[in-house]
């Protein structure tokens, strides 16, 4: 048994002394690995006030929502409304909201640009959605729910219109 243990550690040995050798100088690199939060975007709309049941016009202005990133840079905005509610459409960012009280009344509406008239002025298609883009905007931007391109009969109800908001870059 002796025997054998002083061949394995003879054996270990004769391995150990084969080792390669360094044979020139030795190079370093580096590389700077910044960890940053991740960015949140954030969304908030408020309705506007004295607007009525019966029937509304064509773009009649229904919502005001503001747009900007928690890092403070500025970004280009791509701002839809969620798939429940989302309507397809060729033009522009469209949504069919019912109503909180009564499921059968309905609120056809679109999005847009505060300068821009109509929505599909300020709209593109994005993996087969509609987004309306709110470019350059600096630390923030701010776009509207209008009603529909068509006039329409609004029932009185609560309709609550969400949004969803995205930085987007091409």
């Amino acid at each position: 048994m002796k025997k054998t243990l002083l061949a394995i550690m003879l054996a270990g040995t004769a391995f150990a002394s084969q080792a390669g050798t360094l044979v020139s100088q030795g190079t370093e690199a580096s590389a700077n690995l910044t960890l940053t939060k991740p960015i949140v975007v954030n969304n908030t709309i408020q309705p506007v006030k004295g607007v009525y049941s019966g029937t509304l016009t064509a773009w009649t202005p229904l919502a005001t929502g503001i747009v900007g990133a928690s890092d403070g840079q500025s970004h280009d905005y791509a701002v839809t409304f969620p798939d429940d509610i989302y309507a397809e459409s060729s033009t522009s960012a469209d949504a069919v909201i019912s109503g909180d009280n009564n499921p059968d009344h309905k609120l056809k509406v679109s999005l847009t640009t505060l300068e821009q008239d109509p929505p599909s002025a300020a709209s593109e298609e994005i993996g087969g959605k509609r987004y309306m883009m709110l470019k350059n905007t600096g630390t923030g931007g701010a776009y509207r729910v209008v009603s529909h391109m068509k006039e329409q009969v609004v029932e009185p109800d609560s309709y609550t219109i969400r949004t969803q908001a995205y930085i987007y870059a091409e």
